[in-house]
């Protein structure tokens, strides 16, 4: 009986070269071939390496340079308060001299008008110290320790000279009376220059941070 495979050879890939209709596509027809690939690099590391920003330092001795810049703005912030109550002596007299049902609507605008002047003037120093600090020690909270200081300078002379003779607008400190009187005095005159002392550092701090509002300190944070 004739052998199966000699009536039909098998096909032989690589014969001739020609296609045969029934041969199979999915053979590998690139044997032949070199298939180059390229390499694969791998990336070690970042891509970008960005250094740390330095923060610049603080200058030195800001402590000491916001305690005497305080005192300075607060003696001429009582300066200027003593100045315009003398220049105004005769005002003051005659609001102290008239019984306060007969005081007059003229007099109380024209006291009260000055006590917002000198306000203002003092809020006015009190930032600019804010400011000149901010630029001397860069520090922010400084400039509401330069306000507080300044504050209570100011609040102290001004009652220290209140209690001359003979001075414009003098009023009592209430630090007199027995021991209660004293104790009472002397806790609501604390509770005025630490309500004073607040809002003055909250001025100086508003002029502390325009001054170092584009300082690289801040920046790098």
């Amino acid at each position: 009986m004739p052998d199966a495979n000699q009536q039909y050879p098998l096909h032989q890939s690589g014969g001739n070269g020609r296609h045969q209709p029934f041969d199979d596509d999915t053979e590998d027809e690139f044997d032949d071939k070199d298939i180059r690939q390229e390499p694969v690099r791998s990336i070690q590391g970042p891509l970008h390496q960005r250094e740390a920003p330095v923060r610049p330092q603080l200058p030195r001795g800001g402590f000491k340079k916001t305690l005497l810049i305080g005192a300075i703005a607060g003696v001429i912030a009582a300066l200027q308060g003593i100045l315009f109550t003398l220049a105004n002596a005769s005002l003051y007299h005659t609001v102290s001299t008239t019984p306060q049902d007969k005081l007059s609507l003229g007099l109380a605008e024209a006291v009260f008008g000055l006590f917002c002047l000198t306000l203002f003037i003092s809020f006015l120093i009190f930032f600019v110290a804010g400011f000149v600090t901010g630029r001397a020690t860069v520090e922010r909270k400084m400039g509401f320790l330069v306000g507080f200081v300044a504050a209570a300078v100011s609040f102290i002379l001004g009652l220290v000279v209140q209690q001359i003779p003979g001075y414009p607008n003098a009023r009592g400190t209430g630090l007199s009376g027995g021991l209660f009187g004293l104790a009472g005095g002397l806790i609501t005159t604390l509770i005025l220059l630490a309500i004073s002392g607040v809002i003055a550092g909250l001025v100086s701090l508003a002029g502390a941070w325009l001054a170092t509002r584009k300082h690289p300190y801040y920046y790098v944070r």
